[in-house]
């Protein structure tokens, strides 16, 4: 006789909406992202403002809420005030990070109305690299302060009447890494993250701000870091990052899947990290999580190797790099496909409220996509990064909102999806 197998459903345990935002993407100054991909002046798909319309379109039909930008290592040796004001006047500058000369010709006000365009939010990232305190306070300035004042006047006068009135914003990036341009130990980056997120918020009270953690979970300062940056920071931000990719250099299939897991971990751990920080604040907060890098690693270092330094930043390769994956096909697809997350079960960095621990307990920042059964599967929808959340209390009422809730079992019985 064969075995049987018996499947338990509990429909009614749902416990909380899922931030919309876990759909959330990024894009970055690297190979075809940005030159070539959601930005092409001259190609008969492109609008005005260079913008490509086929991509906006598809990238519309993924429903993509939220987008960060512009880096990734990038952003560490970025002068954001060399991409605003008329394209003509921009300079040209050599990218350290990808070793690519960067023209400039697409920047802050660029991104803000691209987003519009496309149905979906910004998230920007400040240079606290070879940047600081004042070029983050300038910058929040020039695009969520109304008026008066010399950087606001210079966005008006720059043709954006209205703040661009950005919510959420990331405090640097990677800066645990050797790899960084400006790399800080633990302590250096705590108190200038603490310093900045406080004038930040001086400017706009009203932004949400994420905080540095490690760049993945095999870095030698790991938990240190998170520890020693939450001390720092714990009462200034709202999140902290944490990103990761995963490889299949050996060609082990089943030892490639089975690296979820290794995030589930890593998840688990920065959220004690958390929790031990409020303990010895003795704080009310909840730290929550922005899992706003992570990705299968198609990327080729061997190719880059190969590369010319202080190349053309888009490079005439038939692939699109969006931080960690290479998509192949039209030129339409290529960033649409690689900011699709759930339709193949991939995805660039995503972090979540609303889904909770295997003991029922509500918790932030589980990532979406290595445990498709804790979601429903979505229609054509969304989106490779990452994103933040905050726990709230658990409720038993489902949501009244569109976005797709979480559905958490209990210890023990079986969890599917459609």
């Amino acid at each position: 006789m064969a075995d049987s197998a018996r499947m338990t459903l509990h429909p009614e345990f749902r416990i909380s909406e899922v931030d919309a935002r876990i759909y959330g993407s990024f894009i970055e100054h690297l190979g075809r992202a940005v030159y070539g991909g959601i930005y092409e002046p001259g190609h008969p798909q492109a609008d005005a403002d260079g913008f490509r319309e086929d991509v906006i379109g598809l990238i519309r039909d993924l429903n993509v809420p939220i987008v960060r930008y512009p880096g990734g290592n990038f952003v560490s040796g970025y002068d954001w005030e060399d991409g605003i004001g008329p394209k003509d006047q921009r300079p040209r500058r050599l990218e350290l990070a990808w070793r690519t000369i960067e023209p400039n010709l697409f920047g802050t006000d660029d991104f803000v109305d691209w987003c519009r365009k496309a149905g979906t939010a910004p998230m920007l990232a400040v240079n606290l690299g070879s940047r600081g305190l004042e070029a983050a306070r300038d910058i929040i300035e020039y695009c969520n302060h109304p008026g008066g004042t010399l950087w606001s006047d210079k966005r008006i006068a720059n043709g954006h009447a209205d703040p661009h009135n950005v919510k959420v914003w990331c405090l640097g990036n990677e800066m645990d890494g050797p790899w960084q341009i400006g790399h800080k130990t633990a302590d250096e980056y705590g108190r200038l993250a603490h310093e900045t997120a406080k004038v930040m918020k001086w400017v706009d009270p009203s932004i949400e701000l994420v905080a540095c953690g490690s760049s993945n979970r095999n870095m030698p300062t790991f938990a240190a870091w998170e520890a020693t940056v939450l001390d720092h920071t714990y009462e200034q931000v709202e999140y902290l990052s944490l990103h990761t990719y995963y490889g299949n250099h050996t060609n082990n299939t089943p030892n490639f899947l089975a690296k979820s897991i290794d995030m589930d971990r890593f998840i688990s751990s920065v959220v004690g990290i958390c929790d031990y920080i409020q303990a010895k604040k003795r704080s009310k907060k909840k730290m929550m999580l922005s899992f706003d890098e992570w990705n299968v690693w198609y990327h080729s270092r061997a190719a880059d190797a190969a590369m010319d330094p202080w190349c053309r930043p888009a490079p005439a390769r038939r692939h699109l790099q969006l931080r960690g994956r290479a998509v192949g096909g039209p030129d339409a697809d290529y960033v649409a496909q690689a900011l699709r997350s759930r339709q193949d079960g991939v995805s660039g960095p995503a972090c979540q409220r609303g889904i909770a621990d295997h003991d029922g307990r509500q918790r932030s920042g589980l990532a979406a996509d290595h445990l498709p059964s804790l979601l429903p599967r979505r229609p054509p929808v969304t989106a490779s990064p990452w994103i933040l959340t905050r726990r709230r209390p658990c409720t038993t009422t489902p949501s009244s909102t569109p976005s797709p809730t979480s559905t958490v079992w209990p210890r023990g019985t079986k969890k599917f999806t459609s």
